[in-house]
């Protein structure tokens, strides 16, 4: 009987334990709605090269090397790994989100997203809005930086490996530019608490234009290509 006692008394400790052990805290990524342009053309061949930078100056963001322009609603939690799907479609779809409002979908899911030796690159515009301040960490893989309020409030703009650091967005609407160049992994994630939203309004047209004005040069760009 004291047998009996002394491992029943072991089993109630164990789960004890069990109960009162931290449990671990699933990862909060952004989520929400966003409106995403994607331009693709030559990165220029170097990690130096301007086609591989992400900001707003990056040659590739142009009405005519815009391939592609959608919703997308859910998580900034896009991991495609080396040996993955090499296309916008098979990036995007890591994320688990939906997406709608779909142009050029032959480029959205044929297309290559990037390849060695900084040829083919990929830059996502992405722009949404938040009702209150966010602050979270960053993971990307290549370069990536944010706008808001006409300024650059983060950037880590060049080729690199995945890499992670802490941002924060103030209340209002911001623009993201992420590089996909030189072959896959490809890594974009957002941790953070807030909700994005996106609304066109005039206001934000006239300062975060680079995707919208995107939209009206697609189908110029795409009558140029076909004549």
């Amino acid at each position: 009987m004291a047998s009996l006692k002394l491992v029943g008394g072991l089993a109630v400790a164990a789960l004890v334990g069990l109960a009162a052990a931290p449990q671990a805290q699933a990862t909060s990524y952004l989520t929400g709605t966003f409106l995403v342009s994607a331009y693709q053309g030559y990165g220029g061949g170097s990690s130096g090269s301007a086609g591989v930078q992400a900001d707003t100056s990056n040659p590739l963001i142009t009405s005519s090397d815009l391939v592609s322009t959608f919703t997308y609603t859910g998580a900034v939690n896009f991991n495609d790994p080396a040996g993955g799907t090499d296309t916008i479609a098979g990036f995007i779809t890591t994320g688990g989100g939906a997406v709608t409002n779909l142009t050029g979908s032959n480029a959205y899911n044929n297309n290559t997203l990037s390849s060695g030796n900084f040829s083919a690159t990929t830059v996502f515009v992405i722009t949404g809005s938040v009702a209150a301040g966010v602050a979270g960490q960053i993971t990307h893989d290549d370069g990536a930086s944010i706008y808001q309020g006409g300024s650059q409030v983060f950037s880590q703009q060049s080729p690199t490996v995945a890499e992670t650091a802490n941002y924060n967005l103030n209340t209002g609407t911001f623009e993201l530019v992420y590089v996909e160049a030189n072959g896959l992994p490809a890594v974009l994630q957002m941790t953070g608490n807030g909700v994005v939203t996106f609304v066109p309004e005039p206001a934000t047209i006239a300062t975060f234009g680079i995707g919208l004005l995107g939209l009206a040069g697609m189908g110029v760009g795409a009558a140029r290509r076909r004549a």
